[in-house]
């Protein structure tokens, strides 16, 4: 929805990819890039970036700077170091995204109804009408 925003509507279908790409991996190290160390949550924005551009040279895939810069800055005026505050309009998308995630209090019900039936368990063969 952010990006349908006159802020970000405009800036072309690849920084937007950038975007989606960003909001999808930023989390992905909260607890350390190994072992689980709870110490490294502060850490966890530079630690995505870094795993994700080990991972994709991995993969013989060289990744943008402007998609790992989105994921290091996500966290906004949060941010430990100054070089991982949002400074593009991709990072500012993809840390408003983020904050209001985790919003607790927004509840859209539709989502959680349709993830609740995508979830549910599948019927035995005997529930089956055939």
């Amino acid at each position: 929805e952010l990006l349908r925003m006159s802020s970000y509507a405009y800036m072309r279908d690849a920084y937007k990819d950038y975007a989606i790409a960003a909001c999808i991996v930023h989390d992905t190290m909260k607890y350390g890039l190994g072992e689980f160390d709870k110490t490294q949550y502060k850490n966890h924005a530079k630690n995505a970036s870094i795993a994700f551009a080990e991972f994709a040279l991995e993969c013989d895939y060289r990744p943008s700077e402007i998609l790992l810069n989105a994921i290091s800055a996500h966290m906004g005026q949060w941010s430990t170091e100054k070089e991982d505050r949002p400074f593009t309009n991709i990072d500012r998308c993809v840390h408003m995204a983020d904050y209001i995630a985790s919003r607790s209090f927004i509840d859209i019900p539709i989502v959680i109804e349709e993830w609740e039936q995508a979830t549910a368990p599948l019927p035995s063969d005997d529930e089956l009408p055939f």
